[in-house]
Order: C-alpha cells, then sequence, then structure tokens
C-alpha cells in the first residue's frame, strides 16, 4: 500500500494484494466462478471504506492480484495539533483465529505453509514530521517454525512498515497450539501501535 496523509487527516492512497501459489488458484476459481461475489466477499464487506476502481486477475507471472484506489477519513485521530493513526491503517487486525482457550484436542491445519507480507508507505504532508515511531522487532519459536519480523524504515517525511509472518508447515500438532497463540497475541499488540504526525 501506499498511502498519503493530507492535513486535514484524510488518507489517499493505492492498495493492490498479490496472492501466490495455491492461494493463488484458489482466488482465481473463486473469482472465475463470480467475480462480484469474490470482490463483496473479500473486499466490500471487509472494508467499510470508501474505495474505487477495484481490479482482480491473473498477472502475467501467474500470481492473483486484486487493486484498487482508497480515500478515507476514518484511520485518524486528531489530538490538537496532531495526527494520530496506526501506520498499517486497514492491515491491522484487532484479533486473530488462534483465540481458543479450552484446550486444543486436533492437529493445527492450514491449507500450506506460507509468507504473509504487509508492506505500507506512507508519506506525510510538507511541513509534518513523524514522532512515536514504533520500533522494529522480530521473533521465532525456537525450531523457527513459526517466525515473524516487525520492520520499520524512515527517511524523511515517509515511514514504510513491513511485516513478514512465516508459518513454515500445514500441518502442527495440538501440542503446538499455545505457541501459535503467544505468536499470534504478540503479532495482534505489536500491529496495533500507532505513530504520530506533528504539524512543525
Amino acid at each position: 500500500m501506499d498511502a498519503k496523509l493530507n492535513p486535514d487527516g484524510t488518507f489517499g492512497g493505492r492498495f493492490s494484494d498479490r496472492d501466490t501459489m495455491l492461494y493463488a488458484m484458489m482466488n482465481n476459481e473463486s473469482h472465475d466462478k463470480d467475480k462480484t461475489e469474490f470482490q463483496n466477499t473479500n473486499y466490500k464487506e471487509r472494508y467499510k471504506f470508501p474505495y474505487t476502481n477495484i481490479k482482480s486477475g491473473v498477472t502475467e507471472k501467474g500470481d492473483f492480484e486484486t487493486s484498487f484506489d482508497f480515500d478515507s477519513d476514518s484511520f485518524v485521530d486528531g489530538i490538537g495539533n496532531k495526527l494520530v493513526f496506526n501506520p498499517l491503517l486497514f492491515l491491522f487486525n484487532k484479533s486473530h483465529e488462534f483465540d481458543q482457550t479450552e484446550a486444543r484436542r486436533s492437529p493445527i491445519e492450514l491449507y500450506t505453509g506460507y509468507d504473509k507480507i504487509k508492506k505500507v508507505t506512507i508519506t506525510l504532508p510538507d511541513g509534518y514530521a513523524f514522532e512515536n515511531v514504533p520500533k522494529s522487532k522480530k521473533f521465532r519459536t525456537e525450531d523457527n517454525a513459526i517466525q515473524y519480523v516487525y520492520k520499520v524504515t524512515q527517511e524523511g517525511n515517509k515511514l514504510t512498515l513491513e511485516t513478514t509472518t512465516t508459518v513454515e508447515d500445514p500441518v502442527y500438532p495440538k501440542e503446538y497450539y499455545p505457541a501459535f497463540k503467544q505468536i499470534f497475541d504478540n503479532i495482534t499488540k505489536l500491529e496495533g501501535q500507532v505513530v504520530t504526525a506533528v504539524k512543525k
């Protein structure tokens, strides 16, 4: 995602979502079956802000990509002369699927192992500067089966946040569930951090 913050607290930008290999094939099949239903289920029902120019399809490399333009005033809180927002904007999840409280009785089964990457670049308007920028961090299980990287890079009025979640295998024994829960609890907490834009 490339996004620009406006002085009035609105954000505008361009978003693209790309799947590869098995996930590309699954999404392409779903899209071919019913394009409108695919876009409604995966985007319209998930993102409740204005977006336009949505396009979905297979790229030259065989990946499946959906993109759209957005313009919204719902991502920023104004506090005096400061604008506070989550640098992941609408890619921040407040919860995760590994929240089972009772003892796990069955293995954890996924479609496949995966790398999930989120990359957001925020550009501030002239005369604004970042404050309270989160620090980069990474963690993993002892056997590297689950890994997570939260990388923050700042260049002047541009901030890039890139997160990578790696899950190596499609199936894990039930004993792995506490590790999944702990790591995804930490991911949710990290990705809940905010930054501040201040007028100089």
